[in-house]
């Protein structure tokens, strides 16, 4: 059970790090897009970057379902 309480907390502290660089790249995004890159790179550094972001999402929408199930 200590392994269990050990996995459960770093698990918690991993989504609270990923929600709070998510959120902060989220907040910065709509600025990054308004610039509208038109190199090619920059073009697609922003869609790398969106790509991210829909996966951090992801990731964290499981890490949610995944909590419900350790109070469960």
């Amino acid at each position: 059970t200590i392994i269990y309480l050990f996995f459960k907390q770093l698990h918690g502290e991993m989504c609270k790090c990923l929600s709070a660089i998510y959120c902060k790249i989220l907040s910065l995004f709509p600025s990054l897009e308004a610039a509208r890159p038109r190199s090619k790179s920059g073009i697609q550094a922003l869609c790398s970057l969106h790509v991210a972001l829909e996966k951090a999402k992801n990731v964290l929408q499981h890490c949610s379902e995944c909590s419900k199930l350790y109070l469960v």
